[in-house]
């Protein structure tokens, strides 16, 4: 078939880690994979309208003349790939990116020449295998709905390699095929928010910041709120990408009060996770000595001066770190370079203006006459790019001479009374309360209720805070975007399609003194409380199941709102909903790796006075305070809050409270190595458990008589008990409790002699897994490298060793059979099997694998030489 010419979308693919995949088999062998793999690629292709450009190796090259049909194929290749019966070790996975470009044929006509082929290529060469990746350019050119169980991700602006510019990009999920979640690959990884509107104008402000930030560890952007601070941070950051090859991070601070959480949110930028009995500062500062990397920290202001010591602290043991501050005033802390943001000249201002209106009015054009008004406008809100958006909103119903004439009065008018604030910010402030005054009475209401709202929010948290009453007497989301559409709400990306919605500093500082003088403020702080009290305990039961990972979510949207509710118990004294929130959803803070907040939450709502009598808030929060202690490695503090956690039930008289308390204390057994402890607290955990029927519960306290037996030297009896339970997780298909289970089989087997069955059951269990969850794939691994060290291949150990501890220094996951089960440390066994200096050398290499590609090692037949047996 002939080529496509013109416009066409082009689509690269090639397997992940092809060399290692080939010389794991044969010569036969490979050709026969790349034969097969050949056939599922030109199948798609040609199925779906396209034309095969050519073959490299293991890569492929097609054309289509519609981007919906490269998605299509892409699509379709991806699902064959994942159904194909490849009986290779490790699996196939495919990387796929498409891209629509210019399609500049060869003289010849059997080939493309020109830069968007080169595009394309990278653009394969961001993903991962099992992702498809897809350009913005792909994605506009899309004439059809996605594929039936597609979904698109957007995955932010990415640099590529000879592409010097971040180019957004998109990650298609396919129901049934590989995909992963893994970061897309990068020259430097962009953590940059999404603006859901054009930057304009700023020239001369971009170059003399990037300028600055060549010569300076810290620059600080001033200026008072709507000067535009954190879109020029934004666009900056972009602009000066290159120079830091370890990413570029953004870290919103707006939210927070708390100047203590500041090292947290940064290291939550950076993907460092916090260690047990370490400051989380502590963990950060040598993180960050090591790299070359740009953070952005964004709204600063609110958390002076306690904030500025902790980024002097960091910028000083970082050579190599750039600091970009946005704030109303400087740190003022040495090595600092403040760069007061200028208004927007009149031209630049007048673009603004024409942009946003067209944004409203697609057929908006300033006439002669109007095109005076629109200076006219510029002037009179001085170039603050804010208040300009709000004004130029009401094109849909106003000319620009009428707003001006409207500005003109407004102005003057709601600045009188507060003279002692900066000329510019009255002028913004006039300008929100013009725009506030002119929403309808029922808008006016949703605007100043969603003051209480601190982070970002969906439709549903608006609803149950600001129209629980049903006040409005319209839809919310209606509500909602109308406000949007006036620049007074932004509309944000989400990763799930369902909107997510944010706004202004500044304008929520509006809103808050609107609600102040509405005299609803207590009525609505309480009812913002309830709502992520009553978010908290859906999202939390649920952080231990399959799907876990989209209740995480919801926590990590709502972490701001949760820490003002817990912030407003402590401080109104009606600390029972602050302590059923850290109670219900302390596995987030376990999860997240944020310990110490989390501990630091529970301690003080525990202390409050208001919080020393007998309630089911306590309770909860006992569970939490243990339960973070024992992550955290203090069995003191676990012991003291979990037996504070059975008394206080059995008072309660909660039977299924009293079971839960047992159980939690036959932990402290463990750790302590007191079987007598573990089996009498287990033991009647069990028998409550039985009681109340609760059988999830009967389980997991049986699974610590187990571990009491195998700890005890019973293999016979712990084995017995434990293929009991597995029977049970696998009839309700609780996979994840399954995965466990053979983890645990697997040490019982290497205690019983079995290490040939202890490796099989390890490798069961990561091949049970349905996604990489770090505790029990890294404990899974862990047994498997024991058993290798210990009297198997002890390189492959050594190469498994050297990934667990990596993975452990990135998520802070304790080794379960080492901490759990008293197993002796991986590396310590291969150390001892090897010597130091091999060792090291295959740790290392170990290191630089993924989660993936480690647990693709253990599960290759190829690689592994079988231990003997008994």
């Amino acid at each position: 078939m002939a080529l496509p010419s013109g416009r066409v979308t082009f689509l690269f693919s090639d397997i992940e880690g092809s060399t290692r995949l080939a010389r794991s088999m044969d010569a036969d062998a490979w050709a026969a994979l790349l034969q097969a793999h050949d056939v599922l690629v030109d199948g798609a292709v040609i199925e779906h309208h396209g034309t095969l450009v050519k073959h490299e190796g293991d890569g492929a090259f097609a054309a289509f003349a519609e981007a919906s049909d490269a998605l299509e194929a892409a699509a379709a290749l991806s699902e064959a790939v994942a159904a194909h019966e490849w009986g290779a070790v490790p699996p196939v996975r495919l990387r796929i990116g498409v891209h629509t470009g210019r399609g500049q044929l060869t003289r010849d006509g059997d080939d493309y020449l020109g830069v968007d082929v080169h595009f394309a290529a990278r653009v394969a060469g961001a993903g991962n295998g099992g992702q498809i990746v897809l350009s913005e350019e792909a994605r506009a050119a899309l004439a059809r709905d996605l594929p039936a169980g597609a979904t698109l991700v957007a995955a932010g602006p990415h640099r590529l390699k000879d592409f010097d510019e971040p180019r957004p990009l998109h990650r298609v999920v396919i129901a049934g095929a590989a995909d992963d979640d893994r970061p897309l690959r990068a020259v430097a990884s962009l953590d940059l928010p999404q603006m859901p509107t054009a930057f304009v104008g700023r020239t001369r402000e971009i170059e003399a910041v990037s300028e600055l930030l060549g010569r300076s560890r810290i620059v600080t952007l001033t200026g008072p709120g709507g000067t535009g601070k954190t879109r020029l941070a934004v666009r900056v950051a972009e602009a000066t990408a290159d120079r830091f090859p370890d990413g570029v991070a953004f870290v919103e601070l707006a939210p927070l009060r708390d100047p203590e959480l500041v090292p947290a949110a940064i290291a939550g930028a950076v993907d460092v996770a916090e260690i047990p009995g370490q400051p989380i500062l502590e963990v950060l500062k040598p993180r960050l000595s090591k790299e070359r990397r740009l953070l952005v920290l964004d709204n600063l202001e609110q958390l002076l001066p306690a904030a500025a010591p902790i980024v002097a602290e960091l910028a000083r043991g970082a050579p190599e770190l750039r600091v970009l501050v946005s704030s109303r005033e400087p740190l003022r802390v040495s090595g600092e370079q403040e760069y007061g943001v200028p208004p927007l000249g009149t031209s630049e201002a007048e673009m603004l203006f024409l942009d946003r209106a067209r944004l409203v009015r697609a057929d908006f054009a300033a006439t002669d006459g109007e095109a005076e008004a629109v200076a006219g406008i510029a002037r009179r809100l001085e170039g603050l790019p804010l208040a300009i958006e709000l004004a130029a909103a009401r094109v849909k119903v106003y000319p620009p001479s009428r707003i001006l004439e409207r500005l003109e009065h407004s102005l003057d008018l709601l600045t009188a009374g507060s003279r002692d604030l900066p000329e510019r910010q009255q002028t913004l402030r006039g300008a929100i309360g013009w725009s506030y005054d002119l929403l309808s009475p029922q808008e006016q209401l949703l605007f100043r209720r969603l003051a209480v709202l601190v982070g970002d929010w969906t439709v549903e948290s608006a609803d149950a805070i600001a129209n629980a009453d049903g006040a409005l007497g319209q839809d919310t989301l209606d509500a909602l975007v109308s406000l949007a559409a006036k620049s007074l709400l932004q509309i944000l990306p989400s990763d799930h399609g369902d909107p997510l919605f944010g706004r202004h500093a500044f304008v929520r500082e509006f809103a808050w003194e609107r609600l102040e003088a509405s005299g609803e403020r207590p009525d609505l702080e309480r009812r913002h409380a309830t709502v992520f009290r009553d978010l908290a305990r859906d999202a939390g039961q649920h952080l231990t199941e399959a799907g876990a990972e989209r209740r995480l979510e919801q926590l990590d949207l709502a972490i701001h709102d949760l820490r003002q509710a817990m912030t407003w118990a402590l401080e109104s004294g009606e600390v029972e909903v602050g302590l059923l929130i850290v109670g219900l959803a302390w596995r987030w803070w376990q999860i997240r790796a944020h310990f110490a907040e989390g501990r630091e939450w529970a301690n003080r709502l525990l202390a409050h006075p208001a919080a020393r009598g007998d309630s089911v808030g306590r309770l909860e929060a006992l569970s939490a305070a243990g339960g973070l202690a024992y992550w955290s490695n203090d069995y003191p503090a676990t012991r003291s809050a979990y037996e504070e956690r059975l008394a206080l039930a059995e008072r309660l008289g909660d039977r299924r409270q009293i079971a839960e308390a047992h159980y939690d204390l036959s932990f402290v057994g463990i750790v302590e190595d007191d079987l007598d402890l573990v089996r009498s607290e287990a033991g009647q955990a069990v028998t409550l458990f039985e009681e109340v029927g609760f059988r999830p519960g009967v389980l997991r306290a049986r699974q610590s008589l187990v571990v009491a037996n195998f700890l005890g030297g019973d293999a016979k009896a712990a084995r017995s008990l434990e293929e009991q339970n597995l029977a049970e997780f696998r009839a309700t298909q609780s996979w994840y409790r399954v995965a466990d289970s053979l983890m645990l089989i697997a040490a019982i087997e290497r205690l019983d002699g079995r290490p040939k069955e202890a490796i099989e059951s390890g490798r069961a269990a990561l091949r049970t897994m349905p996604e990489r969850v770090g505790g029990s794939t890294i404990g899974a691994l862990g047994v498997i490298a024991v058993v290798q060290g210990e009297s198997g291949d002890a390189r492959l150990a050594a190469r498994l060793a050297g990934a667990i501890g990596a993975i452990q220094a990135e998520t802070g996951e304790a080794l379960a059979p080492v901490n759990v089960l008293h197993l002796p440390h991986p590396i310590g066994v291969v150390r001892g099997r090897l010597g130091d200096a091999e060792a090291e050398r295959l740790m290392a290499e170990g290191a630089a694998l993924s989660i993936d590609e480690a647990v693709a090692l253990a599960l290759d037949d190829a690689a592994i030489e079988a231990a003997p047996g008994p």
